[in-house]
C-alpha cells in the first residue's frame, strides 16, 4: 500500500522496473541461483513508484530498508473550521505537566507527532487509528503535518524503542518524586493472546482461562491523585507475588523510598529487610 501525501527522492540502490509506463521501484534482498537454467537471479521487494525523473512514493516497506530516508510530506489542506476546545486543554495539560518537554528531549520533533496521537484518543476517545486523519483535518495539530494510520505504525515500531520508554518513564518519575510517603494503588492483570510472535506469550493461571497463552500488565498509581506512575510487562507464566517484589525494586530504582503500597485481598506479602522504608497494607 502506498503511502499518502508522502515522497521520497529514490535511493540510488534501488532499481526501476516499468510496467504499462509506471516505473515500479524495488530493492534487491538477495539473489538465487537456478540450477536448471544456471544462472543467477535477484529477488526483489516492491518498495514504491516513481512520480518523476527523481522523485518516488514508497510503501509500508521503503522504511524498513532506508529508515535514515528524510520523507517529504506534502500537508494536506484542513477544514474550513476547527474544533479546537479539546486541542487546548491536551496542548495546556501537556504544557503544565511538563510531557511536552520530556517527550522533545527523547524523540525530538517526533514528540508533537506522539501529542496529536495522544490528543486523538483522548478526544476521539478510541484508538482506532484508520480515522485518524480525517479526523485531524478537523482539529489544531501540534506536528506540522496530518500523517495516517500508516505513519502511526511505523512510528510504534521502528522509532519508539524500549529504551526510550525507560527514559520516559524515569524522568516522569522524577517529576512526581517526593520525600514524603507516597500512597500507591497496585494492581496486576492478564491478557489471553492467539497473536503470533509475542514474546512474553506464556501459559499461566489466568482469570478467564480461554486456553491460550497470556501476558501480564502490572501498574501503579499515586492514590492521591490518580496520576499514574510506571508499568511493567511480564510473562504469562509470572505469578502476582513476584511481579510485586519486581515493583517493589522498581520503584525504588524510580527514587521512590518512602512508599505505601494497596492492594487488594489477592496478594500474599512478604516483607523483605531491604523494603524498611516501604508501608505495606492488606485492604
Amino acid at each position: 500500500m502506498l503511502l499518502k501525501n508522502v515522497k521520497v527522492l529514490r535511493p540510488k540502490t534501488t532499481k526501476i522496473q516499468k510496467r504499462n509506463g509506471i516505473g515500479y521501484v524495488y530493492q534487491v534482498i538477495g539473489k538465487s541461483y537456478k540450477k536448471d537454467k544456471k544462472y543467477t537471479v535477484e529477488n526483489r521487494k516492491l518498495i514504491g513508484k516513481m512520480i518523476d525523473e527523481e522523485w518516488m512514493i514508497p510503501n509500508e516497506y521503503f522504511e524498513q530498508y532506508y529508515p535514515d530516508v528524510c520523507v517529504e510530506q506534502e500537508t494536506p489542506e484542513f477544514s474550513d473550521t476547527l474544533r479546537i476546545g479539546c486541542f487546548l486543554v491536551v496542548q495546556k495539560i501537556f504544557r503544565d505537566l511538563q510531557i511536552e518537554d520530556v517527550l522533545l528531549s527523547i524523540f525530538g520533533d517526533l514528540g508533537f507527532f506522539i501529542e496529536d496521537i495522544v490528543s486523538y484518543m483522548i478526544t476521539n476517545e478510541s484508538c482506532t487509528f484508520q480515522y485518524y486523519s480525517n479526523f485531524m483535518r478537523n482539529h489544531p495539530v501540534m506536528d506540522k503535518n496530518i500523517r495516517d494510520d500508516t505513519q502511526i505504525s511505523r512510528l510504534l515500531k521502528y522509532n519508539i524503542k524500549e529504551q526510550d520508554i525507560n527514559l520516559f518513564l524515569h524522568a516522569w518519575n522524577q517529576m512526581n518524586n517526593t520525600k514524603e510517603c507516597i500512597y500507591v494503588g497496585y494492581d496486576s492483570t492478564n491478557f489471553n493472546t492467539n497473536a503470533y510472535g509475542i514474546e512474553l506469550a506464556d501459559y499461566g493461571h489466568p482469570k478467564v482461562d480461554e486456553g491460550l497463552p497470556q501476558y501480564n500488565l502490572a501498574y501503579a498509581v499515586n492514590q492521591k491523585d490518580s496520576t499514574p506512575l510506571f508499568y511493567e510487562l511480564y510473562d504469562g507464566s509470572v505469578i502476582d507475588n513476584t511481579e510485586l517484589e519486581i515493583m517493589l525494586e522498581e520503584a525504588k530504582e524510580y527514587g521512590h523510598e518512602k512508599l505505601g503500597v494497596l492492594m487488594d485481598r489477592g496478594y500474599i506479602i512478604y516483607i523483605r529487610k531491604e523494603y524498611k522504608g516501604i508501608e505495606n497494607k492488606r485492604i
